[in-house]
Order: C-alpha cells, then structure tokens, then sequence
C-alpha cells in the first residue's frame, strides 16, 4: 500500500524553528517502544486518504522495520511527534509514506525531511552499490500542489499509479534517478539546517579549527580554556568555532565561542594565561618559536560532540574529498566543509 500525504513545501519561516530530534528505525536502529507507538500513530492518522493504512503497517511496514527490509525516521519536536517517513529499502526504493503534521507544514522541515531519506538510502554500511531509483505515489491533486518541490529534486511523474485508492482523486506514480535526489539534498542541506537549529540565538559556526587531540580532549572537558594561535584577528571575536581533531582521528569533535582574544608578546600571554593553555612552559614556547606576538583565544560555550563524525565519513557521504586547515579557516572559503558541517549536523542529531 502506499501513502504519501503532501506536506513539504519552499516556503521559510521568518525565524528559525525549535530543533527537531530524529528517531530512526529499521534492522539494527531500534528506539524506545514509544517511539514505535508514535510511528505507527503517525501513519495510522492517515486512515481517510488510505483506507486500511492499518493493516498495512501491521503486515508490511512493522516485520519489514525488523529486517530492515523498510527503515523510517520520526521527527520530534521536544516530546511532540510531528512528520515521519517509511523507505522501502532496495535498488528502486520506494517512499511509502512521508507525512507532516498540519501546523509545521509551511517550513523547511520538508526539504528536511527528504533529506534525511536521501541520506539515509546514500549510507548503507556494507552495500556495494546505492540505490538506482527511487519512486512513491500520490493523489494527483497534490501532485499539483507540490509537484515542483518534488521536481527540484528530480522527480518527475510518470502517469497513473497500478493501485487506485479513492474514486476521483487519480494516484500517480513519481520516480527519480537517486543520484539527482542525492545532489540536490547536499545542496539543500547547508540552506535547511539554520532554519531547524535549537536556538535563534545561536549563530551558524564560522570557523574550522584544527586541533591536536589531546589539547581538544582538555578543551572539551573544560581543563584547557585558553588555545593559542600564532595568528589570529580580533576580528573573530563573538564567532562561533568548529573544532577538528587532526590525525590520528581527523573528525569534528565539538564546538564552542570565542569570548575574548589577547594579541601579546609570548611571555606576557603565559604570564597571564599560563594555567589555563593546558601545555608545559616548555612545550609552549617551542610552539610560539620565534614569534614576537601570539594571540590567546578564550572560549565560552563549548560543547563536545555526543557523536563526532570523522572526516572519512562525510567524504564518503558526499564523493568529495574534504581538506582539513592546517591551522584555521573561514568555512566559507573551504571546498566543501559548509556541507559538510551541515550533514555533520544531521548526522549527529540522529538518535
């Protein structure tokens, strides 16, 4: 059976939303037994479009869930279920359902949404292959409505569906090559996650910055609350900072603002910050070397990383090579890190 209840459109909200949490389900991705009841409410609720939806998650979509022949992901916001989507999982997979609750419709979280499913068919640990295609139906009236979000991302309708579910409201079949819906989700996903974040306070990351891992470990724990840089403008001062551990494990490990920033001769910024750099008076100095001025960077909020992503992951999400800065850099000048920092984003809100 299949269900699609259009509920994605372009349209932005003027401020940015709470953060949505995502559940996903399928083979070993196993949530809370809620989570289940919420899914299988959310799908359920569609009843009056698809008579006997019922029977089709209980038969289909619930022993597929635990083979993982099917996944799904649950969106929340705070304890509130609001969209969903069930994948059939294959070399044509197939959108079985992807709803979104009346209320949070006229947002970004459907491009979220149809992101998360593109990535989630893109990574398939152990497959050899990606999916070729992928297809679901729908009434044609929604067609209508919203078939040019779905053509922006490749799909094109192909004519009337073989199951027919009311008698004048036509079902159509949609498909797309997967590599056009791929594309387009690592585009979109650098434009949709300012609009999902958990704060409209808080301001998008504007820098990536390389640090050793040991001298990270102290900087998330809080035992290192000073970092220091050869070079550094005062200019970066209220900037919000990604942190990469460089080699051996070369991934995003966590976050945090720069509160304050002291350009000084190396002996002063010890003198003065030299309990808190979280290095040896030795191991310093043969850092500055022979600069005559360092910059002493403060940091408030840090936040380290539940889940970081490792560098390896995300090239291999995106078929890009991604070249980590040496020391620093602005993300708008790196090749690459704007989506990777956004999938990074995505894949660490995955519980």
């Amino acid at each position: 059976m299949e269900l699609f209840e259009a509920s994605t459109t372009q349209y932005r909200l003027s401020v940015p939303l709470t953060q949505y949490r995502v559940v996903k389900f399928g083979g070993t991705e196993r949530p809370n037994p809620l989570a289940r009841v919420h899914l299988k409410q959310m799908i359920e609720e569609c009843e009056d479009l698809y008579p006997g939806i019922h029977i089709w998650f209980k038969r289909k979509v619930a022993p597929d869930l635990e083979t993982g022949a099917r996944s799904a992901i649950l969106l929340y916001q705070g304890e509130e279920p609001v969209a969903s989507a069930v994948i059939r999982n294959n070399d044509h997979a197939k959108l079985c359902s992807l709803r979104i609750k009346p209320g949070h419709q006229h947002s970004m979280l459907g491009h979220y949404l149809l992101d998360l499913v593109a990535l989630g068919l893109r990574h398939k640990p152990g497959q050899k292959s990606f999916t070729e295609t992928i297809h679901f139906t729908l009434p044609e009236s929604m067609w209508v409505e919203y078939g040019s979000f779905f053509e922006k991302y490749g799909f094109t309708c192909k004519g009337e569906a073989t199951a027919q579910y009311r008698l004048f409201d036509r079902e159509l079949a949609c498909s797309a090559k997967f590599s056009e819906v791929i594309r387009h989700a690592l585009l979109d996903l650098p434009e949709v996650l300012p609009f999902i974040q958990s704060d409209s306070r808080e301001s998008a990351p504007e820098i990536l910055m390389s640090v050793m891992p040991t001298y990270l470990d102290r900087i998330l724990s809080g035992k290192k609350t000073v970092e220091i840089r050869t070079e550094f403008s005062t200019r970066w001062k209220g900037v919000r900072v990604v942190f990469y551990a460089s080699s051996p494990r070369q991934e995003l490990a966590g976050e945090g603002t720069i509160e304050d920033i002291t350009i000084d001769t190396p002996s002063s910024i010890w003198e003065r910050y030299g309990d808190n750099i979280g290095c040896t008076r030795d191991e310093y100095f043969a850092y500055c070397g022979p600069h005559l001025k360092v910059s002493a960077l403060k940091f408030r909020d840090i936040q380290s990383y539940r889940n970081p992503v490792t560098r390896i992951q995300l090239e291999t999400l995106m078929s890009e090579d991604l070249r980590p800065p040496v020391s620093f850099s602005r993300v708008l000048n790196m090749k690459g890190w704007m989506t990777a920092m956004a999938l990074s984003k995505v894949l660490r809100s995955s519980v």
